[in-house]
């Protein structure tokens, strides 16, 4: 892959949407598979919109940390290493990392007990 938005899994983009409506795209949330599905979609629109993830900034401030914290409390090491990088190596690495990142969550999320997604 080289990088760029047309190299990401449409599955898997349509998955983040759909589950993001779900949820209703809260500030607040009440699970960490909430928060880091919210922070996934958010920097996914930046990075689609702006290119960068200045966007993300304004939608969600802190959002790296808020994911990087959700991803390591659900044990999901693809997520936690994605958003444990500076903010400008995850703005490079985006698309490269989106489908192994949205397919782990999406693993957690379908094996997750539905009371604790919402």
């Amino acid at each position: 892959m080289d990088g760029g938005p047309q190299d990401t899994d449409p599955v898997l983009e349509d998955w983040l949407t759909e589950t993001w409506g779900c949820i209703g795209g809260e500030r607040s949330t009440s699970s960490p598979l909430h928060a880091l599905v919210r922070c996934i979609a958010i920097a996914d629109h930046s990075m689609r919109n702006a290119g960068d993830l200045d966007m993300a900034e304004d939608m969600g401030e802190g959002f790296i940390q808020v994911a990087f914290e959700a991803a390591r409390r659900l044990g999901l090491p693809l997520s936690a290493a994605a958003f444990g990088a500076t903010r400008e190596e995850l703005q490079v690495s985006w698309f490269g990392v989106f489908d192994a990142v949205v397919a782990e969550v999406r693993r957690a999320w379908t094996s997750t007990s539905p009371d604790m997604v919402g």
